[in-house]
């Protein structure tokens, strides 16, 4: 009951909201359709997915919707840096 007597006499704690994100417009709008990928190869979506237990690194083209699913052995970023 003190916490929420302090929260309404002196407002938000500062210290908890810096630890929040808080939604920032950017310096260009989303939306703007000059800004869109036209060339496959633009903008990929990847992801590792784990399919039966195994690491699989999963992409695909955002222009032309081509996926690519490849096998790892293991997670680790020198053999994926190999793998590509």
């Amino acid at each position: 009951m003190d916490l929420q007597n302090a929260r309404a006499i002196y407002g938000p704690c500062p210290h908890c909201l810096e630890g929040k994100s808080q939604p920032s417009k950017g310096s260009h709008n989303s939306f703007d359709d000059s800004l869109k990928p036209t060339e496959p190869g633009e903008l990929l979506h990847c992801d590792i997915v784990f399919i039966k237990g195994k690491p699989r690194l999963f992409s695909v083209d955002h222009v032309s919707g081509y996926m690519m699913l490849v096998a790892l052995d293991i997670k680790k970023t020198g053999y994926m840096m190999l793998v590509i």
